[in-house]
C-alpha cells in the first residue's frame, strides 16, 4: 500500500532519525568529564609557570602538576587519588600566599586552579560511598559483623548467644597537622611555634581508671621542650616561614599531605611530636573503653599566667567525671557517625580551668573560646569503645580510611585554625 502521509512530514522523519542516530556515539567516545577537569587544571598550572620567573614558585607548581598528573592515573575512586588532589590544593594554597609580587594573570590563574581542584575532588568525594570501608562492607548477616541486622552488639555465638566478648587490639596515631590558618600575636610574632598536651587513659564499664597517660609540654626528654618551629630556640625545626621554620597559614607538619603517615611513628608519644603513638591496647565490646584528648597550644609568648598549670589541674580535677561518662558509652549503643564518638570536652563532664584576656601575648591552646567578656578553653575527647573503634578504623571522613580530623579554631581575634590528624588502626584479629 502506498502511504498517505505528506510527503514533507516523511523528509522530517527521516531527518529527525538522522540526527538522534548521530548523538548515539560509542560507549567511550567520550571522555568523563572528571578527566577533561583535571587536564584543564594541568593546563592552568602550566599556564601559570610560564608566567613567572620565581624558582620557589616554578617548584611548586611543577609539584602541584605532578600531583595532579598522579590523581589523573589513579583510580579516581582511590584514598591515593584524593590524597594527591589534596597535597596539590596545600601546595597551590602556599603558592597563592607567596604570589603577592606576581602579576594580575598568574594571581588569577592561581586562584582558577585553586577553586577547579577543589570541585574536583569534591565531587570524587560525592561520588564516592559516604562510609568507605577497608575491603567490602561486612553483612549484618555474617558472624564477622560487630552488630546483628538489629544494630545490636554481636557476640562470636550470633545474635542472642553472646558467648564471649569480641575483642581486638587498636593503635591510635597522631600523624600530623595542618594550618588553616595561623593566629594573631600582634607585633609579638609573625608566626607560630607550637607544642602539645596530649591524655589518654582506658576505664572500665564502672569508670574505674585502668591506665593514664599523660605527655607534650611537659613529658620531655632531657629538659628540652616538644615544641616545633623556628630553630635553634625550638627543639624540632618545622613550617616555611623562613629559612629556620616559623608556621604561617598554609603550612602542614611532618609533610604535605599530614593525614598519610609517611614515616615510623614515635612508640613514646610523651614527646607528642608527629607522628607518634596516643594509645595502643586491647578494647573488649561491652567491657572498656579508651579516650584520648588531644590539645595544642602556641608556644611562643609569655607563660607569666601559667595556663598549661591550670589547665592541667582543670584535667585532673575533672577526670572523675570524664570517665565515668566515658564508662556510660560502653554499653549504650551511639549512632555510627563521627559526631557520637568526638565531642566537645562539655559534654563529659569537663570544666574551663582557665581565662585570658584578648589582646593579651600568652602562651595558650588553640581553640579557645569566649567565655563573658574573656575566653577559656574546654578540649574535645575522642572515645574508642569496641565498637567505635572498628567504625572509626574503616571509615573515611575525607583524609583516607581510618584518618579522623580534630580541627580547633580560634575565635577572630585570635586568629588560629588548625586541623589535628589520627589515625585509628585495628591489629591483627
Amino acid at each position: 500500500m502506498r502511504s498517505h502521509q505528506p510527503k514533507t512530514i516523511r523528509v522530517a522523519l527521516i531527518l529527525l532519525a538522522l540526527v538522534f542516530s548521530s548523538l548515539a556515539l560509542p560507549v567511550g567516545a567520550q571522555k568523563p568529564q572528571g578527566d577533561e577537569a583535571l587536564n584543564s587544571l594541568i593546563g592552568l598550572l602550566r599556564e601559570a609557570d610560564s608566567l613567572t620567573k620565581n624558582d620557589g614558585l616554578h617548584s611548586a607548581l611543577k609539584r602541584a602538576t605532578e600531583a595532579v598528573t598522579n590523581a589523573q592515573k589513579g583510580d579516581k575512586g582511590s584514598k591515593e587519588v584524593t590524597g594527591n588532589l589534596n597535597e596539590a590544593s596545600v601546595l597551590l594554597q602556599k603558592i597563592a600566599a607567596d604570589s603577592s609580587s606576581e602579576g594580575a594573570d598568574f594571581r588569577d590563574k592561581v586562584t582558577r586552579a585553586q577553586q577547579l581542584v577543589n570541585e574536583i575532588a569534591a565531587t570524587y568525594d560525592k561520588n564516592r560511598a559516604v562510609q568507605k570501608v577497608n575491603g567490602p562492607p561486612i553483612p549484618c548477616e555474617s558472624p564477622l559483623s560487630p552488630v546483628d541486622c538489629n544494630g545490636e552488639p554481636r557476640g562470636p555465638g550470633g545474635p542472642g548467644h553472646p558467648v564471649s566478648p569480641l575483642r581486638r587490639r587498636f593503635r591510635v596515631t597522631f600523624n600530623g597537622f595542618t594550618v588553616n590558618h595561623q593566629t594573631n600575636q600582634g607585633l609579638y610574632a609573625r608566626w607560630d611555634t607550637v607544642t602539645f598536651y596530649s591524655n589518654a587513659g582506658t576505664v572500665d564499664t564502672s569508670g574505674h581508671q585502668q591506665a593514664y597517660v599523660t605527655g607534650g609540654f611537659y613529658g620531655h626528654r632531657g629538659g628540652v621542650l616538644a615544641t616545633i618551629g623556628t630553630t635553634p630556640e625550638n627543639r624540632i625545626q618545622g613550617g616555611t616561614a623562613g629559612p629556620n621554620g616559623g608556621f604561617i597559614t598554609g603550612d602542614s607538619f611532618p609533610t604535605l599531605t599530614p593525614w598519610v603517615r609517611r614515616e615510623p611513628y614515635r612508640g613514646d608519644h610523651t614527646a607528642a611530636i608527629p607522628p607518634t603513638d596516643y594509645f595502643e591496647g586491647e578494647l573488649i565490646q561491652n567491657t572498656n573503653a579508651a579516650y584520648i584528648i588531644p590539645s595544642i597550644w602556641l608556644a611562643t609568648g609569655p607563660d607569666n599566667l601559667n595556663l598549661m598549670d591550670a589547665y592541667r589541674a582543670q584535667l585532673d580535677h575533672d577526670r572523675a567525671n570524664l570517665e565515668h561518662r566515658v564508662a556510660d558509652m560502653i554499653t549504650h549503643r551511639n549512632s555510627l557517625q563521627l559526631g557520637s564518638f568526638l565531642r566537645p570536652g562539655s559534654i563529659f563532664g569537663l570544666a574551663p580551668g582557665m581565662r585570658l584576656a584578648i589582646g593579651v601575648p600568652q602562651r595558650r591552646p588553640i581553640g579557645m573560646q569566649p567565655e563573658r567578656e574573656q575566653f577559656t578553653f574546654i578540649p574535645q575527647v575522642l572515645v574508642l569503645t569496641f565498637d567505635s573503634a572498628e567504625y572509626l578504623s574503616r571509615t573515611d571522613f575525607g583524609s583516607g580510611i581510618g584518618i579522623v580530623p580534630v580541627r580547633y579554631v580560634d575565635p577572630q581575634g585570635f586568629g588560629g585554625d588548625y586541623t589535628l590528624y589520627f589515625q585509628v588502626e585495628r591489629l591483627g584479629n
